[in-house]
């Protein structure tokens, strides 16, 4: 038989803890062993017990989620899923910063009467959780000036980046990004899975360490060279060209929808990479990073079968090696590249 997944629960409330193992012990390939009421339990419990997986809350007393994340990965290393509020945007992803895997949204209002939300999405993450090589989630070292890179040449040729990430995706994202040059002069789409209410933390952290622009799309807004635009929470962003009556002037521009999620994903990657395909042909660069699932896969074979170039990271530097070992397994993907090396990749192929 299968050896369970063994998971501490790190919560000040006790009828938190009690309801976090209902949920998690409802599945038979998991088994509470332990709880903790706050950050110095949490680390203290982990040396003794040594689980595979821990859900840690963020706001506790004596030490919160954020202090005891950042002791337990430099002494003893763990899988961490944060359970997080929505007031928690901004340290929730800072968790992410110093090592924890995932993180899921408590329900407002009565968490027991909102079990049948929150239970499946735990269930999975901790199985995810409990699948990631803990040398692939040491904290993220606090991004150093910008590595300056030849600047590239102003293309006649519009060109086009689309990213797609989820697990793992806001510490890529950062490393790919504050790599590009001050005057790298293509438009850059990203489609990062994450609830609402996290997207613009996540942008004004890229923001901040980028020599480009980084923003959330709006509807409407016109591509530019050297912008990143990421994708905001439960929008489909797609790529459309604008074609003025009676002159020869047309501009890119995207467009937002809440059309129907994609195998359950809203943002959808597949229907931003397709959208920039059609519109950009040859001249599409598709990136697929690390992420649980198979988002993006279509849309690399979108971008490849229109003649454009198509990048994933590899399995060594990936958190969860899903969307691009799809991508990879089907033939989709002409570089298979660490994350270190993936703003090279990009820089090449637009060159």
């Amino acid at each position: 038989m299968k050896n369970k997944i063994r998971v501490l629960v790190v919560d000040d409330s006790a009828f938190i803890r009690d309801v976090v193992r209902t949920i998690l012990e409802a599945d038979s390939g998991i088994e509470v062993i332990g709880f903790g009421a706050d950050g110095f339990e949490a680390i203290e419990k982990i040396k003794d017990l040594r689980p595979d997986v821990v859900t840690l809350d963020i706001d506790m007393p004596r030490m919160n989620g954020l202090v005891a994340i950042k002791n337990i990965m430099e002494e003893n290393p763990a899988r961490i899923v944060v359970l997080t509020g929505l007031t928690d945007q901004e340290v929730t992803l800072d968790a992410l910063r110093l090592g924890a895997i995932d993180f899921l949204i408590k329900p407002s209002g009565s968490f027991s009467r909102d079990l049948d939300t929150v239970g499946n999405e735990l269930i999975e993450k901790v199985k995810i959780a409990a699948g990631v090589d803990l040398e692939k989630i040491k904290p993220i070292k606090t991004v150093s000036p910008v590595i300056i890179k030849p600047v590239l040449p102003y293309l006649l040729v519009e060109k086009i980046i689309v990213i797609g990430s989820s697990t793992g995706g806001p510490s890529a994202l950062e490393t790919i990004i504050s790599a590009f040059p001050k005057d790298f002069n293509i438009p850059v789409l990203v489609v990062q899975h994450l609830p609402e209410g996290f997207t613009e933390y996540l942008v004004r952290r890229l923001d901040s360490i980028s020599q480009l622009v980084v923003k959330i799309g709006k509807n409407g807004d016109v591509l530019k060279r050297g912008e990143v635009i990421v994708a905001p929470a439960n929008y489909h962003m797609t790529v459309n060209k604008v074609e003025y009556e009676g002159t020869s002037k047309s501009e890119k521009v995207i467009y937002l929808d809440q059309a129907p999620p994609i195998m359950g994903l809203r943002p959808s990657v597949d229907k931003t990479m397709k959208s920039a395909a059609k519109i950009y042909g040859s001249n599409t660069v598709g990136v697929l990073l690390t992420g649980m699932g198979r988002d993006g896969a279509i849309g690399l074979k979108a971008i490849k079968d229109n003649k454009g170039r198509t990048i994933a990271q590899d399995e060594a530097s990936s958190v969860v090696f899903g969307m691009a070992k799809v991508a990879v397994s089907q033939g989709y993907v002409d570089v298979v590249a660490s994350l270190e090396q993936i703003a090279d990749e990009i820089i090449k192929a637009v060159s």
